[in-house]
């Protein structure tokens, strides 16, 4: 939301020289902000219970060597569950400024507006679906998730390129927030699940992290490319579709493992 109105803010406010010239810079300076908070937190926050019980036979010294030998299925398996909503999260937000300006012919600040309100609703919605996950089960929540992201994706370009209006293209943010609140919410937790407590911060942080550098960094180069090698507005929406096709591929496969564990553990 920050950074979303930052922008919006400063493209209201500068011409276009301004912004090209030095602008960007004043945004990147507000970025720099986050660095001390962060840098607090993580000095300050304590393991959990669950970790500090573990006997030093079950804290590996490496938990990065330990990740990449033995829970290399971990790792795609959680990038695999990322890739969709981190790449839906960066197609509606981040690129669509651009978007909106070359292919709607909008001005990019009502595209940034978007975004902050987008920001505001998972603000309010996060609660909620985590609460949902929590009574129903995280694969449960991010399957209905990723299909309602995978199926709606490409009537929502659909909606904004017949009808490229300001009004439109807010309450095309304002679905985007509901759903990509939906398909991020649960991911924490999921990948949590999936790697043993040992090296779960490690793995937690490689599998989300190469994922969204992956599928949500080259996104807006990917899309860019799609438009013009296809010459079709809507090629976005194929890049989403696409992920949130290999997001539920993952997302079934843990379901099976889980089952496959449950009965072990019962025979």
């Amino acid at each position: 939301m920050l950074a979303a109105g930052v922008s919006a803010l400063l493209s209201a406010l500068l011409t276009h020289e301004q912004l090209h010239a030095w602008g960007w810079r004043a945004a990147f300076a507000v970025g720099l902000l986050i660095g001390p908070v962060g840098l607090h937190i993580r000095r300050r926050i304590d393991e959990t219970a669950e970790f500090k019980g573990l006997g030093a036979a079950q804290k590996p010294k490496s938990p990065l060597r330990a990740v990449l030998v033995h829970n290399r299925r971990d790792l795609l398996l959680g990038g695999g569950v990322v890739a969709a909503a981190t790449a839906f999260n960066y197609v509606h937000k981040v690129y669509m400024p651009t978007y909106a300006v070359r292919q709607l012919h909008l001005a990019a600040t009502w595209s940034f507006v978007g975004a902050v309100l987008t920001g505001a609703i998972e603000t309010l919605a996060a609660p909620v679906v985590g609460a949902l996950s929590d009574r129903v089960g995280r694969l449960r929540t991010m399957f209905g998730a990723l299909l309602l992201v995978g199926t709606t994706t490409w009537p929502l370009f659909v909606l904004l390129n017949r009808f490229p209006t300001v009004a439109t293209l807010l309450a095309v943010q304002t679905a985007v927030g509901l759903l990509i609140t939906a398909s991020v919410t649960p991911v924490p937790a999921l990948l949590a699940d999936i790697f043993p407590t040992g090296i779960r911060g490690t793995g937690l942080a490689l599998s989300y992290n190469f994922s969204v550098t992956l599928f949500g960094g080259f996104a807006p180069l990917i899309v860019t490319w799609l438009i013009l090698a296809t010459r079709n507005n809507l090629a976005p929406s194929f890049y989403v579709m696409a992920t949130a096709t290999l997001s539920i591929a993952a997302v079934i496969a843990l379901g099976r493992r889980r089952l496959a564990a449950r009965a072990e553990a019962v025979s």
